[in-house]
């Protein structure tokens, strides 16, 4: 059984992330190595393009693998949340919802509808948050706006992780 191919979990595990950075490192000191000799052996034109090539390699290459990865640095305590919220069935293979309305509050993202796998419209934010309701409602929001979303006075705290604090509200 496996889960969606649109699931990213196993992307940025630590064995990537430490070939990487070993790519990266290998590639600079390779420039520089091949660098000094040119410039030992008097070929200074030569050194300084090998010098910069080696640069733009080398950024070059942290930019490919860092861009894979940022999904996962700055969203992957919201991304667990919302997958736990809708997740792959292997027994029945399928999506299986908690049947469950998912929000961010404080911060715009596309995690609730890529990974809590929406498959209908959502009524507005005001029946969300204070209007009734025929299922849970999940929130997600950073920690910065802990205080906005206690001032609905509807959600109840569920978790804290990596900088997100995550809230229900029960019909």
């Amino acid at each position: 059984c496996s889960p969606p191919i649109h699931s990213r979990r196993e992307s940025g595990s630590g064995r990537d992330l430490d070939r990487s950075r070993s790519y990266r490192r290998a590639c600079a000191v390779l420039a520089l190595l091949w660098a000094h000799l040119l410039h030992g052996r008097g070929q200074f034109r030569k050194s300084v393009l090998v010098s910069f090539g080696g640069v733009v390699v080398f950024i070059w290459a942290t930019l490919f693998f860092f861009i894979n990865n940022i999904e996962s640095y700055s969203q992957r305590a919201a991304i667990e949340f919302f997958e736990d919220k809708g997740h792959w069935s292997c027994w029945e293979q399928q999506v299986v919802n908690d049947d469950c309305w998912l929000l961010t509050k404080g911060y715009k993202s596309y995690v609730p509808e890529f990974y809590g796998r929406i498959s209908e419209a959502q009524p507005a934010e005001d029946v969300l948050f204070h209007g009734d309701i025929d299922r849970p409602v999940y929130l997600s929001c950073k920690v910065t706006h802990v205080d906005e979303v206690l001032a609905l006075g509807t959600f109840t705290e569920v978790g804290r992780k990596n900088g997100f604090v995550f809230w229900v509200r029960q019909p």
